[in-house]
């Protein structure tokens, strides 16, 4: 792997000391490296090195282009709209003719030293879902914004090399641009237990396509894993603290969308157990009434009831994925929560 020239990517005041190849982006589409410098603090250098795109792209080559794309529109336009409370790395300037290819960053590992590699316990669990409540409470109504630029699904787009903005809707897994994990599901024709989910997929589809105005419409960050949170020392309150990158699927949904992803891939499952569930989400709920509040904004009709809602239908919706993908973090947990949820809708009349 040859040595990018890290002087034509960096503005002219950088000149870096050494770097180091921390590792290669999903698919061997470019690499990230940290660079250190004699009198700045350490860098996070983002390079975009994509494959040549085939005359007939597929939609996966599509996505991951203008994920890249959205994660820059974010950084660069977006960010600043966030508290202390939902800490991320600060982007800074890189070479005009790099725009399109690089993102440059803070070095998140000083602040945040700390990436548990077990199920989270309840400390960081409870950190975490406090940085989402004030993540969601920054843009909040956003579903409407005059000034959010929009990225369509990747098959929709007509210039993915001229694509600006954050994706129309948020996260990875959403039906419209998950036709072939469908079609998985449908061939499965129930052998493998989700014929459960079949009567609901659409309707549930329908229910997260936010539009302006919806209740609870927000910039989801789209990616909320273990995998992309780091974590400070407790301080000398004892409070675990944690940031987030990773911005490549940030656009507008329901922030339990960002929720039902993170407690159902990342979490010690025991803490979803019995009452767990139900406390998890009253965390949130509070924290997101009090961001809500320190912004000066009403929680209005978005009750507690309907965040339960749509937690349901976001829980279903990530089973839906999982079914057609691949089964992975805390499936077992998510698919007997999504079979129950079902069976009511069932029972209750609702598609």
């Amino acid at each position: 792997m040859p040595t990018p020239n890290f002087t034509e990517i960096l503005p002219s005041s950088l000149k870096p000391s050494s770097h180091t190849h921390i590792t290669s982006l999903w698919s061997n589409y470019g690499h990230i490296y940290r660079l250190t410098f004699p009198s700045h603090p350490p860098l996070i250098l983002k390079l975009i090195q994509p494959p040549p795109t085939p005359r007939t792209a597929s939609e996966s080559h599509i996505r991951k282009l203008l994920s890249y794309r959205a994660e820059r529109h974010f950084y660069t336009h977006l960010s600043h709209h966030l508290t202390p409370h939902s800490p991320i790395a600060t982007p800074h300037p890189i070479s005009a003719a790099y725009t399109d290819a690089a993102l440059l960053i803070d070095d998140l590992t000083k602040t945040f030293p700390l990436s548990p590699s077990h199920r989270y316990s309840p400390a960081h669990t409870s950190a975490v879902i406090r940085w989402l409540a004030n993540f969601h409470a920054a843009y909040w109504g956003w579903g409407e914004a005059a000034e959010l630029e929009l990225i369509p699904p990747p098959l929709q787009a007509a210039a993915p090399d001229e694509a600006r903005g954050v994706w129309q809707r948020g996260g990875y897994w959403y039906l419209d641009t998950r036709a072939e994990e469908m079609q998985c599901l449908l061939d499965d024709d129930g052998d493998g237990g989700y014929a459960f989910l079949l009567p609901h997929v659409q309707a549930v589809a329908e229910r997260l396509r936010v539009r302006p105005g919806d209740l609870g419409a927000t910039l989801m960050h789209g990616d909320c894993k273990g995998a992309n949170i780091v974590f400070a020392p407790p301080g000398g309150d004892g409070e675990v603290r944690c940031a987030l990158y990773d911005f490549q699927y940030v656009g507008v949904g329901l922030g339990v969308q960002d929720l039902a992803y993170f407690l159902g891939t990342s979490v010690d499952v025991r803490l979803l157990e019995g009452g767990g569930e139900d406390a998890l989400l009253r965390g949130y709920y509070d924290e997101l009434v009090a961001a809500l509040g320190r912004r000066g904004v009403e929680v209005g009709g978005y009750t507690w009831e309907v965040l339960v809602g749509q937690w349901e239908w976001a829980l279903v919706d990530w089973m839906r994925f999982m079914a057609g993908w691949g089964c992975w973090g805390n499936s077992r947990w998510v698919e007997g929560r999504a079979r129950r949820i079902c069976e009511r809708w069932v029972r209750e009349g609702m598609e």
